[in-house]
């Protein structure tokens, strides 16, 4: 194997492991914090370190970018409201 693929696979696996290592410890640490925050809170915090940590390998952001994906979302969150109100009907 030549020296490349070794150094690409070594760090893949290491970074497996600091997946496995993050993944693994949020649950205590929420068990620890939920009482002290709201969920809000901890889901924007959440979000806000997802967003910090992906930014650097994201698409440059443009205008028409922004305004597409606030149309997508907004749309995507209609839909969502009216099955949650549909289905919440059914149900009585």
């Amino acid at each position: 194997m030549p020296v490349f693929a070794q150094t690409q696979q070594t760090k893949g696996i290491l970074l497996l492991i600091l997946t496995t290592v993050l993944w693994g410890t949020s649950f205590p640490l929420l068990k620890q914090v939920l009482p002290a925050l709201t969920p809000a809170v901890i889901l924007a915090v959440r979000f806000t370190i997802a967003v910090i940590a992906v930014a650097p390998y994201g698409h440059p952001l443009t205008w028409k970018l922004l305004r597409d994906g606030g149309l997508l979302s907004s749309f995507t969150l209609v839909v969502i409201a009216l099955a949650l109100f549909v289905v919440q009907d059914q149900r009585l």
